[in-house]
């Protein structure tokens, strides 16, 4: 769980982000929130404002329960490989995101490594590829489902 002093700092990350000077910080944080400093905030309110500024891309997403657990060496992964196959994950609806079982499954299908930990920046890249396109044709198959059937379609002529 995310401390109150943490939550804290997040919104002053945000604000820092939005460029807001003091007073019109107060004023944003006013017309949000009802209150005119974060510290007045009790911690659901507090969570709930952190959520909205995640929501709105002012913060990135709550580190996971990192399970992937990888080095930080010159043939590792980079931190936008991470973010990027993270929010791919998300698009695609994997619940777990990149610590489930089924991230790894993929994982071990697409550069035939045991776990996600083992990937590198050149293994890395073939996973986004392999994501992206799984995305590609969820969303391909969505607007295809989506699309209104013509009289040639309903009577099941091809």
């Amino acid at each position: 769980m995310t401390t109150r002093r943490a939550l804290i700092a997040m919104v002053h990350i945000a604000k820092a982000r939005l460029g807001m000077d003091d007073e019109t910080y107060r004023a944003w944080l006013q017309k949000r929130t009802g209150k005119r400093s974060s510290s007045d905030l009790n911690d659901k309110d507090l969570a709930r404002l952190v959520a909205g500024l995640r929501a709105e891309g002012l913060l990135e997403d709550a580190p996971a329960k990192a399970k992937v657990i990888a080095g930080r060496g010159s043939q590792r992964p980079t931190d936008a490989q991470w973010k990027a196959a993270r929010a791919l994950a998300r698009k695609i609806g994997l619940d777990d995101g990149l610590d489930g079982e089924a991230f790894a499954t993929f994982v071990k299908r697409i550069v035939k490594v045991d776990s996600p930990r083992f990937l590198t920046k050149a293994s890395m890249a073939s996973v986004l590829i392999g994501l992206e396109k799984w995305h590609q044709d969820r969303t391909r198959k969505a607007q295809a489902d989506a699309a209104p059937t013509t009289d040639r379609d309903q009577r099941g002529t091809p």
